[in-house]
């Protein structure tokens, strides 16, 4: 009798985070690029079990979000999937996805991480690479289309005084939580 893993179908990026967990931050590389990350509890998972998803779904997920993305600041993006406090050894190992997308890349590519643990639960980070910027127009066109409707109008203010000292490179990084 086969036994089918149950596949998690991902309809849009926003489906992907959960509100309560949600955080944002910003942190500056060396070369002054700006690494946006958003993360949180990832809403699909099934406590204490091996993560499925259909990664398929996950690329072409990317891929469409990197299109709906207008500003050329953007460099690269990936998606990956975190252990939040371990639970058990398993005796098999199994792999997550790590989906990127980059310029220059027509499509996403899709790699994996060697587990051998199942995770109380599992958290989802998806990172953008973006070029240097003085305006926070490309960051929040990226949040926005990444989070949707997440990002509410209180929390736009609150994360625009956050980036202001981070823009003018005063501090090297600034957070936001849900």
């Amino acid at each position: 009798m086969h036994h089918h893993s149950p596949q998690t179908h991902i309809q849009t990026m926003t489906n992907v985070f959960s509100k309560d967990t949600l955080s944002i931050s910003f942190e500056r590389l060396k070369d002054h690029r700006i690494r946006l990350n958003i993360d949180s509890d990832f809403l699909f998972s099934s406590r204490k079990s091996r993560l499925y998803v259909n990664e398929e779904n996950l690329a072409a997920e990317i891929e469409t979000l990197w299109k709906s993305i207008k500003t050329k600041k953007l460099e690269s993006t990936v998606i990956s999937f975190e252990e939040i406090d371990w639970y058990d050894d398993t005796m098999n190992t199994y792999k997550t996805p790590v989906v990127r997308m980059q310029r220059n890349l027509k499509k996403a590519h899709i790699s994996h991480q060697e587990r051998d643990s199942i995770p109380k639960d599992w958290g989802v980070s998806l990172r953008f690479v973006l070029t240097d910027t003085s305006t926070n127009t490309p960051l929040l066109e990226v949040i926005k289309k990444a989070i949707g409707t997440h990002l509410n109008a209180d929390k736009e203010e609150e994360l625009v005084k956050k980036l202001k000292p981070f823009l003018q490179k005063k501090v090297e990084r600034a957070m936001i939580e849900f």
